[in-house]
């Protein structure tokens, strides 16, 4: 392997080479092995059947004709936000990105920035909704053994609050309606492998409800390895990352003297503001161990997706995209920040207002 490629490697997974690192270090200061549960096998499971199923609708191309057809018409920017919003309720905030940004970049608008950085925002605040719209959304479901209805009754708040600070800037984009758009749906979609992983769906999504048994993830598992072995290349890293700090955090336990379970706001405050360094996935997994506050936990790491370009995944990947189709990348990453800054501020004062 080429010096430059290892070099790409370590800046790609630097959290993950950081913790193994830890992990390493206070095993061997504690001399002792870490301990897993079965439910943290349970959880790594959930989230690796979801991301093959999600590849699966990804690679089918029925995620891509939705969001084409959400792009015909009128009010065409208040559709693709809204559309974001509702879609990584299901699919998780980066996968709608992947969907709605590239379709965004075709289209003849005058500030196409504008509008796919309120599709961000969009994807953040939907996405914290349901168990499924976010890794961490299910570890903190699965952790806490929640139930659906009490999951959604907790958060439901703030995500109303983020769609209607999203709703009020999109007024003040009305430079952002589309003159043209292509007419007819270039992409190939296979019809049957969109059929096949939307049930795939609908059983998980029965599963999380534990309304079906784990086990029957299996099957997406098996029908993808026989017949469609790209689905399985999914975000084995972060499956990895899950392990490693299930591991790290049952080692922390024995060192520090961190106790959060009666402090419900210290849980807000240190969660959304650690996600702002290290993104809100490790953040979410890093606090479960000391708190027994699971609402303020869901309410720091959904608060901390917004903020800095590194709080959340769809953050980086909006980044990602644009920045070789826009002239002024720096500027659409402040503009970025202001809006997300804005955005995360508001829900740190709406939290100590209703909480």
């Amino acid at each position: 392997m080429k010096l430059d490629s290892i070099l790409k490697l370590i800046k790609k997974e630097f959290i993950l080479l950081v913790l193994m690192v830890i992990l390493l270090i206070t095993s061997i200061s504690l001399k002792r092995i870490p301990r897993y549960t079965l439910n943290d096998f349970k959880t790594v499971f959930t989230i690796m059947v979801f991301l093959i199923i999600v590849k699966g609708l990804e690679r089918s191309g029925f995620l891509r004709y939705l969001s084409w057809k959400v792009e015909g018409g009128r009010f065409i920017p208040l559709k693709l936000v809204t559309f974001t919003f509702f879609l990584s309720m299901f699919v998780t905030n980066d996968v709608a990105i992947l969907t709605v940004v590239p379709l965004t970049l075709k289209l003849k608008v005058k500030n196409r920035e504008r509008l796919i950085i309120l599709e961000t925002l969009a994807s953040n605040g939907g996405s914290a909704l349901t168990p499924f719209g976010n890794p961490q959304n299910i570890f903190i479901y699965y952790f806490y053994h929640l139930d659906f209805h009490e999951f959604i009754l907790a958060i439901y708040p703030f995500v109303l609050l983020s769609l209607g600070f999203i709703l009020l800037c999109l007024t003040r984009c009305r430079e952002c309606e589309a003159k043209e758009r292509e007419k007819s749906f270039h992409e190939r979609m296979d019809r049957v492998s969109a059929i096949i992983y939307s049930l795939f769906f609908m059983l998980f999504i029965l599963s999380v409800l534990r309304l079906a048994p784990m086990y029957l993830g299996f099957i997406p598992i098996a029908y993808a390895l026989i017949f469609d072995r790209e689905s399985l290349k999914i975000d084995y890293p972060l499956l990895f990352l899950f392990i490693l700090f299930f591991g790290l955090t049952d080692n922390l336990i024995h060192i520090l003297k961190l106790n959060l379970h009666e402090s419900a706001h210290r849980v807000f405050i240190f969660s959304s503001l650690l996600s702002q360094v290290i993104s809100n996935v490790p953040s979410a997994l890093f606090f479960a161990d000391f708190t027994k506050n699971w609402k303020d936990l869901l309410w720091g790491v959904s608060v901390g997706g917004f903020g800095s370009m590194l709080s959340s995944l769809a953050n980086l990947l909006s980044y990602r995209l644009v920045k070789g189709e826009i002239e002024k990348p720096r500027v659409y990453a402040l503009n970025f920040q202001i809006h997300s800054f804005t955005m995360f501020f508001i829900g740190m004062i709406f939290y100590f207002i209703f909480n």
